[in-house]
C-alpha cells in the first residue's frame, strides 16, 4: 500500500525517502476525485478544474525554493507543512537559475543552508512563514 509505505518511510535518509510530486493522481484513479470538494472561488473553466495534482511525502520532506508557473491552492490533508513565501518584489535576492535553464523557476540558494558568500543578496530577502495544519488551505 503506497500510503503505508510513505508513512513508514519517515525515518529513512533523504536519499531513500519516497515523494510523489505534482502527480495527476485523480486522472489515474478517478474514484478519488469524489473525495474532493472544490470551493466555488477556485477558477473553473467550462465546469472543470484547470489542474488538480497531488503530493505525498513523509515528514521532513523539503522542496527547493521555487515559484510555480500557475496560481495554486495548497490544501493540507494530513500532517503539517511549513511554507516560506517570498513576495515577487524579493526576486532580485533569490538567485533564480539563469536562462536558458529548465530550472529557471528554481533558486540556486539552498534556503536551509544558504551560501551567503556565493549569494550575498539572499540575506536581504524577506519571507513570510507559516505552517499549514490538516484541513487548511493556502
Amino acid at each position: 500500500d503506497v500510503l503505508d509505505t510513505i508513512e513508514n518511510n519517515q525515518e529513512s535518509s533523504p536519499d531513500e525517502r519516497i515523494y510523489l510530486a505534482q502527480h495527476q493522481l485523480f486522472d489515474q484513479i478517478p474514484e478519488l476525485r469524489n473525495d474532493i470538494c472544490i470551493p466555488d472561488y477556485v477558477g473553473l473553466v467550462d465546469g472543470s478544474v484547470l489542474m488538480l495534482n497531488a503530493w505525498f511525502g513523509p515528514a521532513h520532506t523539503v522542496s527547493c525554493l521555487h515559484h510555480d508557473p500557475h496560481h495554486n491552492f495548497l490544501c493540507q490533508v494530513i500532517g503539517r507543512k511549513y511554507v516560506r513565501l517570498y513576495d515577487e518584489n524579493q526576486s532580485e535576492f533569490l538567485y533564480a537559475h539563469p536562462l536558458p535553464s529548465c530550472h529557471n523557476n528554481t533558486s540556486q540558494v539552498e534556503v536551509g543552508n544558504a551560501d551567503l558568500e556565493s549569494f550575498p543578496l539572499f540575506r536581504n530577502a524577506r519571507a513570510r512563514e507559516l505552517v499549514l495544519q490538516p484541513g487548511e488551505m493556502l
